[in-house]
């Protein structure tokens, strides 16, 4: 019997993790450089949560929904009315918590 989430292998879901953990640094990046001031919002946040999954998976779909899935599941809390730049700091903690960027 597998206990381990969605099935995984405990190195697959660590290596999931850690992949998750660059796409919210890439996000963090991105909303850091793009309208760091305005306001975050939760319906784009979402979208460039996918869109960086599926660029770090190297465009393949499956293995993009499940990085994405795990990233999503990693977000910070959305603070009402934080600036895109302070929400990018956020992320940055929580993908360090996630294993990136650590060596």
């Amino acid at each position: 019997m597998n206990c381990n989430a969605a099935g995984q292998s405990p190195d697959r879901s660590d290596e999931t993790g850690k992949l998750a953990g660059r796409v919210l640094a890439g996000v963090a990046k991105h909303l850091q450089t793009s309208s760091p001031s305005g306001v975050l919002v939760l319906e784009t946040l979402r979208v460039c949560v996918a869109a960086q999954a599926y660029d770090d998976a190297g465009r393949r779909a499956g293995e993009a929904d499940e990085i994405a899935e795990a990233a999503l599941a990693a977000l910070p809390e959305v603070p009402t009315g934080i600036t895109r730049g302070n929400y990018a700091e956020l992320l940055r903690k929580a993908a360090e918590s996630l294993g990136w960027g650590r060596s």
